[in-house]
């Protein structure tokens, strides 16, 4: 069952670049209800930052703050399965 905040999260994922479309709304629609509550937070923490941030360190060309590293590596792990 969705919840409020993964509907906030499946909104908060919808980005200016496809690529990260690709990355992120496949994570909250199939991961994110399996997610801790603080790593729930910390996702929605994530998205608050600029796209291009965020796709350095989703492809690993900048380091991420260790306060999103956590979060970052359970998005990678889970996109690679797709």
């Amino acid at each position: 069952m969705e919840s409020n905040l993964q509907k906030k999260a499946l909104w908060k994922s919808r980005r200016g670049l496809k690529e990260l479309d690709l990355i992120l709304l496949p994570f909250v629609e199939n991961h994110f209800l399996e997610l801790n509550e603080i790593e729930k937070q910390s996702f929605i923490e994530l998205l608050k930052n600029e796209d291009v941030e965020l796709m350095d360190w989703l492809i690993n060309l900048t380091s991420p703050p260790k306060s999103m590293l956590k979060i970052i590596n359970l998005v990678i792990k889970n996109y690679s399965k797709y």
